[in-house]
């Protein structure tokens, strides 16, 4: 399976990776790990394919994190300052359907982009 990932970079350099296959049910999820970005304590991911997020978007935070925020169209978590970060993001569709996702951090005072 791949993963569409859109990745809009500023002066940052991402390392956004898939780890692992992905898990399948009646929905599936997929685990990502970011690194790179320096200190972050927020992250969001917005779709743009037609396909959804399934409630409540992330889970298996590897660190005290938490949905902050979930809707099918778009999900953000938020925990302690991390330089590196593993969580799934549960997919509602089938795993046959295209992906297309935009990823943001929150580094310092502002959202990289």
């Amino acid at each position: 399976m791949v993963v569409g990932i859109v990745i809009f970079l500023s002066t940052v350099a991402f390392a956004l990776l898939i780890v692992g296959d992905p898990i399948e049910g009646n929905s599936w999820r997929q685990r990502f790990r970011e690194t790179a970005v320096g200190e972050f304590d927020a992250i969001e991911v917005s779709m743009h394919s037609d396909t959804a997020f399934k409630s409540p978007g992330f889970a298996n935070f590897d660190l005290s994190w938490n949905v902050n925020s979930y809707t099918r169209r778009y999900v953000s978590g938020r925990g302690g300052a991390v330089t590196s970060l593993e969580w799934d993001i549960i997919f509602n569709e089938d795993l046959s359907q295209p992906l297309s996702l935009l990823f943001r951090v929150w580094w310092g005072v502002s959202w990289v982009i």
